[in-house]
C-alpha cells in the first residue's frame, strides 16, 4: 500500500513537471495525397487521300483513320467533343461546314472492336485490349458532299479499369 501512495504522488508531482518541460507548443497537419503516374496518350486522325466534292458518297466509305496509343500500353477510350460545329449522337456525329454551316456531313466511329462505356453523360468507346488502337470514320449515311472544310474533333484517354 506505501508503494501505491509514493507512485501517486509521483505521478502527480510529474505531471506538473512535465506541462512546464514542454511550453508553447504548435500542432501540424497535413493532408497526404497520392496521384497516379501520368500516361501519355498520342492520337492522330489522318484524312483519306483522294476525297471530292460535289460527288454522292455511300454510307460507310472511309473518310479518316484514328490512331491512338499510349506510353505504357493501356486500354484507350476515344469520344466525339460537343461543340457548336459538332453534334454528337452516340457514336455518329453531325459536322458543320466552316463557312456554310448549313452544310453538313455525318460521320461514325466505325467501333469493330471498342464497347461504348458510359462515365457520367460521356460515352467514351473503349478497346478491349491493351495497346494502340485504329478506327476508321467513314460516312454515316448516303450524302453529296459540299465543298468546303468540315472540322472534326475526337478525344482520346486512357481507360482505367
Amino acid at each position: 500500500m506505501t508503494k501505491l501512495i509514493i507512485a501517486g504522488v509521483m505521478a502527480g508531482l510529474s505531471a506538473p513537471a512535465l506541462s512546464d518541460a514542454f511550453s508553447d507548443r504548435i500542432n501540424a497537419d497535413v493532408s497526404l495525397e497520392f496521384t497516379r503516374d501520368r500516361n501519355s496518350v498520342t492520337l492522330t486522325l489522318e484524312q483519306i487521300t483522294g476525297l471530292y466534292a460535289s460527288v454522292t458518297m455511300e454510307a460507310g466509305t472511309k473518310v479518316a483513320t484514328l490512331r491512338a496509343s499510349s506510353e505504357r500500353d493501356e486500354k484507350i477510350g476515344f469520344r466525339w467533343l460537343q461543340s457548336p460545329s459538332q453534334g454528337v449522337n452516340g457514336n455518329v456525329v453531325t459536322v458543320k461546314n466552316k463557312t456554310q454551316p448549313k452544310k453538313t456531313l455525318k460521320l461514325i466511329l466505325n467501333i469493330y472492336d471498342l464497347t461504348a462505356t458510359l462515365l457520367g453523360t460521356e460515352t467514351f468507346y473503349v478497346s478491349g485490349l491493351k495497346g494502340p488502337v485504329e478506327a476508321d470514320i467513314s460516312l454515316a449515311t448516303r450524302q453529296e458532299i459540299e465543298p468546303g472544310v468540315y472540322p472534326v474533333s475526337i478525344q482520346a484517354a486512357v481507360y482505367n479499369d
